[in-house]
């Protein structure tokens, strides 16, 4: 899948470059207002004629931040997409003629149904993992730099230390669960699969069932399937419970944590940071724990159709159609 991404990157790279630009600059403008709160509070205290800015200055320089930020989202939402649609429409034109150019026979046990799932499911897999690495894992490493830069010119290297190792073990910890959930994920594919294919064998021969009043006795079968599958699909809601669950309580302490850091910060008798640090502080931590968050969320998404990627590589990987040479047929005499 590496190779995937890299090669995206390669035949794309003035759209990635500029996506990447754009993507520093959103960074910058989302994280200064948070620097630019801190600024005010602290200017509160201090005489106008000590302060380096005026309050109305950095309430100007306030509304130009979000005011670029506004400006900024949309454009790096664009490109960013852009980036995944034009390679994931390339991929998808050539994986179709692939396939087209399989022999057939070989998928008598897939029944069409279940092709047209697998081959659709597994194009919004690449889709996914695209998505994955491009709209969320790469915009947040640039966060995490950023943020990670401020923190220690504030002073809090060590708290972004530990920040950073708890988040780094409530992602490892995240991977394990979902590890743990993914047999219930295959399941609930293969319901999905069985459903297809009965739907259409069931509507493929609903003339003939009309004809010999066989309706009620086509349904059973049907029926049956999904009945299985939301069984199926019931289980895997009740474990993506429990990674909601390891959510709430990993931005929960953290939270705590952080509170109780700055609570100590203040109560000493010469604080590190001013009461405006301490609520940037607070604001930087907030929005890296949310993004982490986001980022385990978005694995878990992606996790969800790593299983339909590899059934449609398994097809792809199926042998070509034998092509005979054909001669033309002889002239009538």
């Amino acid at each position: 899948m590496i190779d995937f991404i890299t090669e995206t990157l390669r035949a794309r790279k003035r759209l990635f470059i500029s996506a990447t630009a754009l993507t520093v600059l959103l960074k910058l403008s989302t994280l200064a207002p948070a620097l630019l709160l801190g600024k005010i509070i602290d200017n509160l205290s201090v005489a106008e004629d000590v302060a380096s800015l005026t309050l109305s200055d950095l309430l100007i320089i306030l509304c130009g931040a979000v005011l670029l930020q506004s400006v900024l989202h949309p454009l790096q939402t664009y490109q960013l997409v852009k980036l995944v649609q034009t390679t994931l429409a390339d991929f998808s034109t050539e994986w179709s003629e692939k396939i087209l150019g399989k022999e057939f026979e070989q998928f008598s046990s897939l029944r069409i149904g279940g092709l047209i799932k697998s081959v659709e499911r597994g194009i919004t897999a690449h889709e996914k993992f695209l998505i994955f690495f491009i709209t969320s894992g790469f915009p947040l490493l640039i966060e995490l730099a950023l943020i990670a830069s401020i923190f220690a010119y504030l002073g809090g290297a060590l708290m972004f230390t530990t920040l950073l190792g708890v988040s780094v073990g409530y992602i490892l910890l995240y991977h394990q669960l979902i590890c743990w959930r993914r047999p219930y994920l295959v399941a609930v594919n293969d319901e999905d699969d069985r459903v297809s294919s009965k739907l259409f064998e069931t509507l493929q021969a609903g003339k003939i069932l009309k004809l010999e009043q066989a309706c009620g006795l086509a349904m059973k079968p049907l029926r049956q399937s999904y009945t299985e599958y939301a069984h199926a699909a019931t289980r895997v809601a009740s474990t993506g419970a429990v990674l909601s669950s390891i959510k709430v309580l990993y931005i929960g302490l953290s939270t705590a944590g952080l509170l109780a850091w700055g609570v100590s910060d203040q109560a000493s008798l010469s604080p590190r940071l001013s009461v405006g640090e301490l609520v940037a502080v607070f604001s930087l931590a907030g929005m890296f724990l949310s993004n982490c968050s986001a980022l385990a969320e978005a694995y878990r998404a992606l996790d969800q159709f790593s299983v339909d990627r590899q059934r449609l590589l398994k097809i792809l990987s199926l042998e070509d159609l034998v092509e005979v040479p054909q001669e033309p047929l002889p002239e009538p005499l």
